[in-house]
């Protein structure tokens, strides 16, 4: 879950990495993320970083948080069976996704679309392939936000398709549709961080792949390219991580099926 500052992520938040609207630059994808323990924060989009002063929170705002804290103890997330998709899914893909992706990726993933035609969906699941909740693309025009996260997930400590994972080159994308996007064209072993950096939970979860080495392949522009420098920072020091670049495209999935599939054919050569 994002938050609009890290005042509102520091006393209403859930979990220990939570991201936020970085107050530095003018920010609205809530690119920065905090930690609640140690009241660091760092912002993946413009570098900024900082420590909150946790001294800030008066005691009603603590109090708050503690009774927070413990009924979350008492109320674990919620998980959903496979079947819980077909409310999505049961009728295919939907044209939306169709017209990005062939079917048979599009149904390997469990891409879908809401009976009224309103929004488009995305499995979201944690690291044993449990599903939490879907991400929610909107169709109409009519949500300001491109996307909705599931309610009460926290995105910062999940990687998009984590658990399907094998092999020990690892492709790392902002979005889940450009790790799709990336198997589509015969590259497996992507994951989305959902956001142009890593957060703690999801360095973990890198680090416990082990993977050989860590490709970037964020965005084309300037938040790419310092997010892609935020996990090289984060990363490289126990892991090799290599920046992908390419022309004309900004992301992986607007790149065509035909030049994308030479794109990690030419990976799968260079490091396999």
């Amino acid at each position: 879950m994002s938050y609009a500052s890290i005042e509102e992520a520091m006393t209403s938040g859930h979990g220990i990495e939570r991201s936020f609207c970085c107050h530095v630059h003018q920010d609205n994808v809530a690119s920065a993320s905090v930690n609640s323990l140690t009241g660091l924060w760092f912002c993946y989009a413009c570098g900024a970083k900082g420590k909150y002063n946790v001294t800030d929170v008066t005691p009603a705002q603590f109090s708050a948080q503690l009774r927070a804290a413990l009924e979350r103890l008492d109320n674990p997330p919620r998980t959903y069976g496979e079947s819980w998709l077909s409310l999505y899914d049961s009728m295919g893909p939907g044209q939306y996704w169709l017209d990005r992706f062939g079917e048979e990726i599009c149904r390997l993933h469990r891409l879908g679309q809401d009976p009224a035609g309103r929004f488009a969906t995305i499995p979201v699941r944690d690291e044993m392939g449990r599903i939490l909740g879907v991400i929610r693309r909107d169709l109409t025009g009519e949500d300001r936000a491109k996307y909705r996260y599931p309610s009460g997930v926290d995105m910062s400590k999940h990687l998009y398709n984590h658990h399907r994972v094998t092999g020990d080159v690892l492709l790392l994308t902002e979005g889940a549709t450009d790790a799709i996007a990336a198997e589509e064209a015969g590259f497996p072993t992507a994951v989305a961080t959902y956001r142009n950096g890593v957060s703690r939970a999801q360095e973990r979860l890198i680090l416990q792949y082990a993977p050989r080495v860590v490709l970037v392949a964020y965005d084309q522009d300037d938040k790419g390219e310092m997010g892609a420098t935020a996990v090289y920072d984060r990363l490289n020091r126990r892991v090799p991580v290599d920046r992908l670049t390419w022309d004309t495209y900004k992301d992986l999935a607007a790149i065509p099926l035909s030049d994308r599939t030479a794109m990690m054919s030419a990976l799968s050569e260079q490091y396999g």
